[in-house]
């Protein structure tokens, strides 16, 4: 990453850089997180990258599977610094990683719980656990230690732990960690809540149930490899190009007639609805051939009724309401899913209440 210095300026380093563009977008904002960022280079854990392809706002690959996938990567920059923040890690905390990577996770985790905290990264496979192990071995980070083992069955033999957080996607919880986070702990984990569609969640025990406390887009590769692989199939479309559908294990779909659903003739329904900007809107089409369109509503005429088998679900809802799911800062209510009892509904009699006092 090139820096221009004049005479009389000092230039300025990419780490630096890097968490002063994160200060501004709001992804940092906590002094430890903040000060971890500025103290760890992130291209020392990605040797032969590219300065400018490391510090830029987006992933980097490292490892690929034999078909060409994407199984392993460094977060992009503002993805990492989110799961930070939602951490909220001290110093003296034992943190459990799932998912080692490069190690750069961990280095900034060994930074915010230093002096006397530690950091165990997990991963599956061996090369990814002695590279990760290399890294912070060169960066002089001491308290991170990179093990292979499975991150969805945990590191029983340092539990309890402090933190635990996965830096790879579930497609639910895995409940053998929740036995090994300390009373008062806090769990960040990246979900699917519908087909693909992934949020970042930081889990709190409450009482029998665990509650969010945080709920932020984010998309991570899937676990595999372990008692909670979140399998899915890529079906490679029929003709020409390489348009791939991503299915689920979950997801009761017909893989082989998917295959040539394109080919089908087109047809565009209106869903009557107007989208914010800033708003992605996505249609599960359960029926080959049938496709919808995000267009405006025609001024004249009635606006037109999605078939049955459409299912509308929005991609990117405002915080506060995610996937039908209500979201609230700390200390306003509970947020989010709720491990347990559903408690996301709203208690009527206070708002009957708060009513009767403004009459």
């Amino acid at each position: 990453m090139e820096t221009t210095v004049t005479p009389g300026t000092t230039r300025t380093s990419p780490k630096e850089t890097l968490a002063q563009r994160l200060i501004a977008s709001g992804h940092l904002h906590s002094r430890a997180a903040i000060d971890a960022f500025r103290t760890t280079d992130r291209h020392a854990f990605l040797p032969g990258v590219d300065l400018d392809a490391a510090y830029k706002e987006d992933a980097v690959p490292i490892k690929h599977d034999e078909h060409g996938e994407m199984i392993s990567c460094i977060s992009a920059p503002s993805v990492v610094a989110t799961q930070l923040e939602q951490l909220s890690a001290q110093p003296g905390h034992k943190v459990l990683e799932a998912g080692a990577a490069t190690g750069y996770n961990a280095a900034l985790l060994g930074k915010v719980v230093s002096p006397c905290g530690q950091v165990w990264a997990l991963d599956v496979d061996q090369d990814l656990v002695a590279q990760a192990s290399k890294n912070l071995a060169k960066a002089g980070v001491d308290n991170a230690t990179a093990v292979m083992a499975d991150g969805a069955a945990g590191l029983p033999e340092h539990a309890p732990y402090d933190r635990i957080i996965f830096t790879v996607g579930a497609g639910d919880v895995p409940v053998k960690i929740l036995d090994q986070l300390a009373p008062g702990g806090r769990l960040v984990l990246p979900m699917r809540i519908r087909g693909s569609i992934s949020r970042s969640f930081a889990f709190e025990r409450d009482g029998d149930t665990w509650k969010t406390v945080s709920g932020e887009m984010a998309t991570f590769v899937p676990l595999r490899k372990g008692v909670c692989d979140d399998l899915h199939i890529l079906v490679p479309m029929a003709d020409e190009g390489n348009v791939r559908l991503e299915t689920f294990s979950e997801q009761n779909v017909d893989r082989v007639a998917l295959r040539s659903v394109l080919d089908e003739q087109q047809t565009k329904l209106y869903t009557g609805g107007e989208v914010p900007a800033g708003i992605g809107v996505g249609v599960a089409v359960p029926v080959p051939g049938l496709r919808a369109a995000q267009r405006p509503v025609p001024a004249a005429g009635p606006a037109p009724r999605l078939h049955p088998a459409l299912r509308l679900g929005l991609h990117g809802r405002p915080r506060r309401q995610v996937a039908g799911v209500p979201h609230h800062p700390r200390g306003r209510g509970r947020a989010g899913p709720v491990l347990g009892n559903r408690r996301d509904r709203p208690r009527r009699g206070r708002r009957r209440r708060r009513r009767a006092r403004r009459e």
